[in-house]
Order: structure tokens, then sequence, then C-alpha cells
């Protein structure tokens, strides 16, 4: 008789919590949909952004002068051009 009261109680306890979730579940699909959203968002900032350094401290990046020429090459020899 008690076991049956309890198993009473416990079902109508699971019943309430099952409709409050299937109540709350398109909030919380959102809610993971935007923060989905925002983690996709700082992980494209991440990779687009700038190097550390600028350029002209010697990372090799765009506007770098050309490195001076070996020595024994043609341009520092006065050989010929390739023209």
């Amino acid at each position: 008789r008690k076991n049956l009261i309890l198993s009473i109680i416990a079902g109508l306890i699971a019943l309430i919590v099952r409709l409050i979730l299937k109540k709350t579940a398109p909030a919380r699909a959102a809610k993971r949909k935007k923060k989905a959203e925002e983690r996709e968002a700082r992980r494209h900032k991440m990779q687009n952004r700038r190097p550390p350094y600028p350029p002209q401290y010697g990372n090799g990046g765009p506007g770098m002068p050309p490195p001076p020429a070996a020595p024994g090459s043609d341009q520092e020899s006065g050989g010929p051009s390739g023209k």
C-alpha cells in the first residue's frame, strides 16, 4: 500500500517535470543555437586576426623589402641579369 502511494507520487512528479521540459524546449533550443553562433563568430575572429607583429619586424609579411643578395650570386657579381 505504501509503495503504491509512493509510485503514484513519483509518477505525478515525473509527469509534471516532463510537461515543464516540453514547454521550455523551444527556448532552450534557441539559446543553444545562439551560443553556437557566438562560438563560431569567436572562432572566425581568431582565424582572421592580424599577425602579432607588423611586417617590418621580420615575420615575412607583405611590404617587406627583399632580402639582400647572397654572396656569389649574379646580382652581386654583376653577371648576366637573365635578359
